[in-house]
């Protein structure tokens, strides 16, 4: 009669949390991350990095030192909720339900951090994480604030700096949503206020954005090596920040017209970088639809101009007229959506990701 009943009520006992280290391979990440073999360990630390598993159960957590980073939770692709974090190792409940369920959940980085990786020590499950697969097709974007997502969820442009950070979101810009469309995984390194040679204002000489291009983070003196998917195209997004203020007395130009020349041969350097690190792949510039004289449209004609003339066939433009209704005159969610349209039609016309 016992061992009747103990197979009676067996089924019904409570299941045992499970622990799944960061390095586990049914956990897939996009974007680039350091993985600590030993401590079992992942970090990260760009904007838009996702983490995606498959999971089959009622509760799942996870464990991580984000340094005030925020991220989105995703069920089968929709938004459940908003982690914020601060610089402590928490955990953060991912999801919850009152019945077994069978899901895809996501994690993504909502906005930049300057100071330190995150760190992501691993999960905590009720239940079973299986493997998520993601898109062959891969693509890098290097960008400013725009791929950033800086202010994507804003409404108007006139923001305070506490609306600024919470309207900020990577998923919705349009690095993020070109990919999707095209059916592509995607990492990105962005960093708001950079440029190619100048950045905002003139502030902050000590960086610029080609200095991170083979950076696993944002983090000014990191070297850690990292782990990213080799692209099968990249996008580059940068020189609004060069030209958008005018040139300081103190700055080592002497006008705007010896600006220019120098920016246009740091940019075919770049690309010259990008060829080294990634091979011939094909590269999109994103410029804006401007008049023939402006100084940025003119260095950008410039720099294809040069890399024509060295010989380059695999360097794509398309100029985009971009409508900045957002925080700090940013694009709003709807124009990331249109410029991510435009810009996957473009690849997608030019077979730039076709097998």
């Amino acid at each position: 009669m016992s061992i009747a009943l103990l197979i009676l009520w067996a089924p019904f006992s409570a299941a045992k949390d499970v622990n799944v280290e960061a390095t586990d391979y049914r956990l897939s990440f996009s974007g680039r991350v350091v993985k600590n073999w030993i401590n079992s360990d992942v970090y990260f630390n760009w904007p838009g990095v996702a983490l995606s598993f498959r999971f089959k159960g009622m509760e799942a957590s996870i464990i991580m030192n984000c340094r005030g980073g925020r991220f989105d939770v995703l069920v089968n692709g929709r938004v459940v909720s908003i982690i914020n974090t601060d610089s402590t190792l928490k955990q953060y409940s991912l999801v919850k339900f009152d019945s077994q369920q069978d899901v895809v959940v996501e994690l993504v980085k909502r906005n930049e951090t300057y100071e330190e990786m995150v760190l992501v020590d691993g999960l905590e499950v009720n239940g079973e994480v299986l493997e998520h697969r993601t898109p062959q097709k891969h693509i890098i974007f290097f960008g400013d604030s725009l791929s950033a997502g800086l202010g994507s969820e804003s409404h108007h442009q006139q923001c305070s700096s506490d609306e600024t950070f919470k309207t900020s979101n990577a998923r919705v810009a349009f690095p993020t949503m070109t990919a999707k469309l095209l059916n592509a995984s995607h990492s990105q390194v962005s960093y708001s206020g950079l440029g190619v040679i100048r950045n905002y204002a003139g502030e902050q000489r000590y960086h610029n954005l080609p200095y991170y291009f083979n950076k696993a983070g944002a983090v000014l003196n990191d070297s850690s090596a990292y782990e990213d998917r080799h692209p099968d195209l990249l996008v580059i997004e940068l020189g609004l920040n060069d030209f958008n203020t005018d040139l300081k007395p103190d700055e080592p130009w002497a006008n705007v017209e010896d600006f220019r020349h120098s920016w246009t041969d740091a940019y075919v350097q770049f690309i010259i970088q990008l060829r080294q690190r990634y091979g011939d792949v094909p590269i999109v510039l994103v410029g804006l639809e401007l008049d023939k004289d402006d100084p940025f449209e003119r260095a950008i004609n410039a720099v294809n101009e040069e890399l024509l003339r060295m010989g380059e066939r695999s360097i794509y433009i398309k100029k985009i007229d971009i409508k900045f209704d957002g925080c700090l005159w940013h694009p709003t969610e709807v124009e990331h959506k249109r410029i991510s349209t435009i810009l996957a039609s473009f690849i997608s016309d030019t077979s730039l990701l076709s097998e």
